[in-house]
């Protein structure tokens, strides 16, 4: 195998991993988003609207997070800041069920939104500097479609796992 071969067949293996990790990810915000109101409800006894605040300033400090992450992604390792958002994901859906505290909960999924858009934004920056420009658009529909099917498959299966304990989506 020549040099030239390693590095397509490096680069194809590299790509399908993102792609697996992406659609991990995504069945996982799936499987708890829909439920966190529920969570919160069951757990600590929390009014409605009090949820809808707090899960919306997570969701937002996520989003806030991504853009100003957005101008940095260019300047560091992407595969290492991949590598760490994926980590911050597993340990804010693991920490979840083990602390005792609504305000903690709030925190940790204010930071597993900030992992998922710093994966997302690095995966996408990513993609456009290694592929070829044929490749960029046929990988990027790929992801996007990976994505739908995550926000699909997700929520049924977080129901199935919230009908046999609050906890175990998280885990």
């Amino acid at each position: 195998m020549t040099g030239k071969e390693i590095m397509i067949t490096t680069l194809r293996r590299s790509t399908i991993a993102l792609l697996a990790s992406s659609l991990l990810l995504t069945i996982g915000r799936g499987a708890t988003l829909p439920f966190m109101t529920i969570y919160l409800t069951r757990r600590y006894q929390l009014e409605v609207d009090v949820i809808g605040y707090a899960l919306s300033l997570a969701l937002v400090v996520g989003v806030l997070f991504s853009m100003g992450f957005g101008i940095l992604a260019d300047k560091f390792d992407k595969k290492r800041y991949m590598v760490w958002s994926v980590l911050v994901f597993i340990l804010g859906f693991s920490a979840i069920p083990l602390v005792n505290n609504a305000i903690l909960v709030v925190i940790f999924f204010a930071l597993i939104n900030c992992a998922y858009s710093v994966f997302s934004t690095v995966l996408k920056a990513w993609f456009a500097d290694r592929l070829t420009a044929e490749k960029k658009a046929r990988i990027f529909s790929l992801n996007y479609t990976i994505l739908n099917i995550g926000w699909t498959v997700g929520p049924p299966i977080g129901t199935l796992l919230v009908m046999h304990s609050i906890n175990l989506p998280f885990w």
